[in-house]
């Protein structure tokens, strides 16, 4: 009963919420970026694909590498991008599954677009040895996620439709918390340089974000990941429109399990029609 509670009144904010009008031509993006948790590494594989997260043709994903949007399928095409990974493997799938799903169930008449780019063992900090997050880091994690949310905004355009990013999901911080010391210590400064950079590039200041906590399992020392973990939650302080989904409580090895990614989408739902 709570549960079912639970999603009427999240449905009934999507409803009446501005940033999703009834407008048939704007087109709603969202955009899952991080590292392995995003995908999710080792643990979701087209096996253990929840029964109820079926091929949706109202439900289409950007194809990195064939620069095309494709109706999104759970356990086939769910791992973008393809190439550049650390850790991925073909079957992954994510919180986007799930966020999907309730989606659509909540507002059928709408398309849902995901531009998704996780990468496994990327760090926030700018770095020499690891694929990394930095605004400023040229050629990096940051741009060619920017590319291509441009080129499905482009392929949008030119179907008439009026591309909008009404989220940025991101679930990252667990590498920075490994490599601990002075990244650690720098992931506020860096995260706030990020999501203001992310909001002006890739969406605009109407685009919710909505950031997951790093497990407490993560971090070279206790003090690391507390590091990170704080800095997430003063983020979201500071920045208007930002929400925090807790992860605590999810099934989870390090990395969600199928049931602990599930739970994330549905979190990342409420957060976004809150």
């Amino acid at each position: 009963m709570i549960a079912r509670r639970s999603f009427l009144v999240a449905l009934a904010g999507l409803a009446s919420s501005p940033a999703l009008s009834d407008d048939s031509g704007i087109a709603d993006i969202f955009v899952f970026a991080g590292q392995s948790n995003i995908q999710v590494n080792a643990n979701t594989t087209l096996q253990n694909v929840p029964s109820h997260n079926v091929r949706d043709a109202g439900v289409q994903i950007w194809d990195c590498e064939n620069k095309c949007f494709v109706v999104y399928e759970a356990g086939i095409n769910s791992l973008q991008p393809v190439r550049g990974q650390i850790g991925g493997a073909p079957g992954n799938w994510g919180p986007e599954a799930e966020f999907s799903f309730l989606m659509r169930k909540a507002f059928p008449t709408r398309e849902l677009y995901i531009v998704k780019f996780g990468i496994g063992s990327s760090q926030l900090a700018e770095s020499p040895r690891l694929a990394d997050w930095c605004p400023s880091s040229k050629g990096e994690l940051f741009d060619q996620t920017e590319t291509a949310i441009l080129n499905a905004k482009q392929i949008l355009q030119r179907q008439g439709k009026i591309p909008a990013v009404r989220a940025i999901i991101w679930m990252q911080g667990e590498s920075d918390a490994w490599e601990g010391g002075r990244v650690a210590e720098r992931y506020l400064e860096n995260l706030k340089e990020w999501s203001a950079a992310a909001r002006k590039r890739w969406g605009d200041d109407s685009t919710k974000l909505i950031i997951g906590k790093i497990f407490t399992i993560w971090g070279r020392t206790p003090a690391d990941n507390s590091a990170v973990r704080s800095a997430q939650e003063a983020v979201v302080r500071s920045t208007p429109n930002s929400i925090l989904v807790s992860n605590d409580d999810s099934p989870h090895d390090g990395h969600f399990l199928p049931e602990g990614a599930t739970k994330f989408g549905r979190d990342i739902f409420e957060a976004f029609t809150r």
